[in-house]
C-alpha cells in the first residue's frame, strides 16, 4: 500500500520593518511566527496514479493575524501538477506569533513543500 508523504522546509525568511521599506533577512521565521495549524495537501489523482513525486517552492507573507497572504510560486518540479494542492494547503495554514514577536511583526518566508510516495 502507497502512503502519502509530505514535508515542509523552511528555506529562509524575511521580517518588514514597515511597509515602505525593504523586507530584513533572517534565517528563519521560527523566531517570529510558530505553526499553529498546517494542512497537508491533497495528492493530485493523476500524480498518484503515474507515481509522480516532486515538489513545490514557494514564497509567501505571514500577517500579523498569522495568515498566509501573496504566495508566489519560485519552482515546481515537475511541471506544475503540485501547484494547485500547494497554494490550496497553504491557504489554510496558521502561524501563532511566538514571544519574542508581540508585535505580531508580517514576514516573508520561502520554503518547499514536498510530495513523495512511500512504497512500503
Amino acid at each position: 500500500m502507497r502512503f502519502i508523504v509530505f514535508s515542509i522546509i523552511i528555506l529562509t525568511a524575511f521580517v518588514s520593518l514597515a511597509e515602505d521599506q525593504t523586507p530584513l533577512k533572517v534565517d528563519t521565521h521560527d523566531q517570529y511566527w510558530a505553526f499553529d495549524r498546517t494542512v497537508p495537501p491533497e495528492y493530485p489523482r493523476k500524480a498518484l496514479k503515474e507515481g509522480l513525486t516532486g515538489y513545490v517552492r514557494v514564497l509567501h507573507t505571514i500577517d500579523k493575524k498569522g495568515r498566509v497572504k501573496d504566495i508566489q510560486v519560485l519552482k515546481s518540479v515537475p511541471s506544475d501538477i503540485f501547484v494547485r494542492p500547494t497554494i490550496k494547503a497553504l491557504k489554510k495554514f496558521r502561524y501563532k506569533p511566538t514571544e519574542s514577536n508581540p508585535d505580531r511583526t508580517p514576514i516573508r518566508t520561502e520554503f518547499v513543500m514536498r510530495f513523495e510516495l512511500d512504497q512500503s
